[in-house]
């Protein structure tokens, strides 16, 4: 439910923004041409609204866009997991594989990667940006659940390094 209502909620925002857009040029390619025969004084305020919208919404766009992806991967669970390890950051062995919630994240990121990618209705800039917006978003959520950690030995950070190189090729 989460991952169609992220899916159907960027494909709009993103449609919206393109159409606004496209609108927008129109009007600056068209603007000389239709020019009225009796001079109307412009309206400086709503002018400055429409440029002012214009100019703002592929920020709109990226922060929609990173909202999304970072949903979508369900950052809380993640975060949680990382602070369930608990006292296995403050242990002084080595340990040779990575923490499960590794496997849990990549799973989740496997199954975004494969709808996205089977359901034909993305264009593919879309569902690039989209997938980078995904990533971006697992990252971060690791990197909030790593900084919630109080005490950790160095064997517990060289455990975090692993996780992440084992996500980053995961």
């Amino acid at each position: 439910l989460l991952l169609d209502t992220a899916h159907s909620c960027l494909a709009q925002t993103i449609e919206k923004e393109s159409n606004f857009l496209r609108a927008g040029k129109y009007f600056r390619q068209n603007e000389s041409i239709v020019e009225p025969s009796y001079k109307v004084k412009r309206n400086d305020f709503l002018e400055g609204y429409a440029h002012s919208a214009l100019k703002i919404s592929p920020t709109l766009v990226l922060f929609a866009g990173r909202m999304v992806g970072v949903r979508a991967v369900s950052p809380r669970k993640t975060i949680l997991d990382v602070l369930k390890v608990g006292r296995g950051w403050d242990e002084s062995k080595l340990n040779e594989n990575p923490n499960p919630y590794i496997d849990n994240l990549c799973d989740r990121c496997a199954f975004l990667w494969g709808f996205m990618s089977s359901s034909k209705k993305l264009p593919a800039f879309v569902m690039s940006m989209a997938w980078d917006y995904v990533i971006s978003g697992s990252f971060l959520s690791l990197l909030e659940g790593f900084s919630r950690i109080l005490t950790c030995s160095t064997e517990g950070r060289a455990l975090m390094s692993m996780d992440l190189v084992t996500f980053s090729s995961g």
